[in-house]
């Protein structure tokens, strides 16, 4: 999945994502050189290529409090 953070230029990939009650985010390393990862809310995006990895690992939250999870395998080249 590619998606443009709201006034960048460049899309990013994303690595992850993950919902909090009725909240998307996307995990994404936002430029080169940037020190980890970075949670970027679906309001804050534009989804640039929606296409997911056949990689993905869902993890279900047991707990019922909503925060569940979809984590790419991709290479961090």
């Amino acid at each position: 999945m590619i998606i443009r953070e709201i006034g960048r230029a460049e899309p990013v990939q994303v690595f992850g994502i993950y919902w909090i009650e009725n909240e998307r985010f996307y995990w994404v390393i936002p430029y080169d050189g940037y020190g980890g990862l970075m949670a970027l809310n679906d309001r804050e995006v534009n989804v640039v290529d929606s296409s997911l990895s056949r990689d993905l690992i869902l993890c279900k939250d047991g707990g019922g409090r909503g925060h569940d999870s979809a984590l790419g395998s991709g290479r961090f080249d």
